[in-house]
């Protein structure tokens, strides 16, 4: 792709950008790939066998993950993170946060403390009967293995919050995609944790999570070649990635009166 495509591309996935809204206690943010690989160590699962360090955290680079490597047949090359939290870690982060959170309150009046700490539906009234069960057997097995629910929300909090500090910074990924008469605009969020099961009761937390979303878009034929390329576009439909729904829940039309614009199209 020439420099000038490029730089068009770049203009057109800023036009129609999406503004991303968050619930209250979100803990992570889209971030870009090269921070968190470097915060990452390398490992190799063999088909038969313990896990083997490859890269230890700190020194991993995209450059080094992409090195050919051999390895048995059956292998699996993944990241860590972070590493879970032991009891007595956990309890003093979650005294230390909740510690804060008081402080935050008071500071802020009784109003925001009330906000801030209220009780909500049980997690039991949230779920289906399928996720409760998943749910528990999650719990056991973290018991049998000496750990707690929530440790390893709780330590990746812990680690993004210092990137955070050191170096504050939200992206995203775009890509620009022809195909079949359609300008698709791609929009990819890679957040470092999910803490679905503990932060928003879902079935599990996981590291690493890429979003995406799309913008179906056609070009217009009467503009002339004064336009700018972003002005050519006249947007269709938005879908979105999920893993709970499907079809009609997936997208909406463009005129749809649910889908909020800030820019007149």
């Amino acid at each position: 792709m020439s420099e000038a495509d490029s730089s068009q591309d770049l203009a057109i996935l800023r036009r129609f950008e999406p503004v991303l809204r968050y619930t209250r206690g979100e803990r992570f943010f889209p971030m870009d790939v090269e921070r968190y690989i470097t915060q990452c160590s390398l490992w190799l699962q063999p088909a038969n066998g313990p896990a083997e360090l490859l890269v230890p955290q700190g020194e991993l680079t995209v450059e080094k993950m992409v090195q050919p490597r051999e390895a048995p047949f059956g292998s699996v090359y993944f990241l860590k993170f972070i590493e879970p939290l032991d009891l007595g870690e956990l309890a003093k982060q979650s005294i230390n946060e909740a510690v804060t959170s008081i402080r935050q309150a008071l500071q802020t009046g009784l109003q925001d403390f009330g906000d801030r700490f209220r009780a909500g539906r049980g997690r039991l009234a949230r779920v289906g009967y399928g996720s409760r069960l998943v749910d528990a057997l999650f719990s056991l097995t973290l018991m049998l293995r000496g750990r707690v629910p929530g440790d390893t929300a709780l330590a990746a909090g812990i680690v993004y919050r210092a990137m955070q500090k050191q170096n504050e910074r939200y992206c995203y990924y775009g890509r620009v995609v022809r195909d079949n008469g359609w300008v698709i605009l791609q929009y990819w969020y890679l957040y470092p944790f999910n803490n679905w099961r503990s932060g928003f009761f879902g079935v599990n937390d996981h590291e690493a999570d890429w979003e995406m979303l799309c913008i179906y878009c056609s070009e217009k034929e009467d503009t002339d070649g004064a336009a700018l390329p972003e002005d050519c576009l006249t947007p269709e439909w938005v879908a979105y990635a999920s893993h709970d729904f499907s079809g009609d829940d997936l997208r909406r039309r463009w005129d749809d009166p649910e889908v909020e614009k800030l820019i007149d199209t």
